[in-house]
């Protein structure tokens, strides 16, 4: 997910390869967050966002969460807030209205999280999206998207964020003002 949701902001354009990145200034910041089935914990969140605000990430993408509330979870967030950084989280994907149905991270109250839904080809919100009229800040694409996947057998965009596999950023790089942090699930 975190490949996809990359290329989607940056791949680079021009190249022949088939995708194209809505913003070709920025630095992308993959950290490999959550383990093959997709789990992770609020430590593994909290350690990678303050690894990613140490390290000039000024955009955190997070497209996990449930429904536990979570004080240090909330407190980090609070701090990646008083860094200046914004979350763009997913509102989840269980078709809850989460007005109702707390998700979390995506519902705590602080101003730089955006919630985000999911919309389909005919601008509906996808059949598995959650939706709150207050919870949920804006919809955007969620089905049929195309872009790099790391399908190593059948795809020549690949990429292993395996740790240790990670080039082109290091330690003390000073990325520019619009650099986005995401992770894969």
């Amino acid at each position: 997910h975190g490949t996809l949701v990359s290329s989607i902001i940056a791949a680079s354009i021009d190249n022949g390869l088939g995708v194209a990145g809505i913003s070709q200034n920025v630095q992308i910041m993959p950290l490999l967050v959550c383990n093959n089935n997709g789990t992770c914990s609020s430590l593994d969140f909290i350690n990678a966002s303050t690894y990613a605000a140490e390290n000039g990430a000024k955009i955190i993408n997070y497209s996990a969460g449930g429904y536990n509330y979570n004080s240090s979870e909330l407190a980090q967030i609070q701090w990646l807030e008083q860094q200046g950084i914004l979350l763009i989280i997913s509102s989840g994907n269980d078709g809850n209205d989460t007005d109702i149905t707390f998700h979390y991270p995506s519902g705590y109250p602080v101003e730089n999280i955006i919630s985000v839904a999911a919309i389909d080809r005919d601008n509906d919100l996808a059949s598995f999206s959650n939706y709150g009229v207050t919870s949920v800040d804006l919809a955007a694409p969620g089905t049929s998207i195309y872009g790099a996947n790391i399908d190593l057998q059948n795809s020549s965009f690949t990429e292993n964020f395996e740790a240790g596999s990670i080039t082109g950023w290091s330690q003390g790089q000073e990325p520019d003002s619009q650099s986005i942090f995401t992770w894969s699930l």
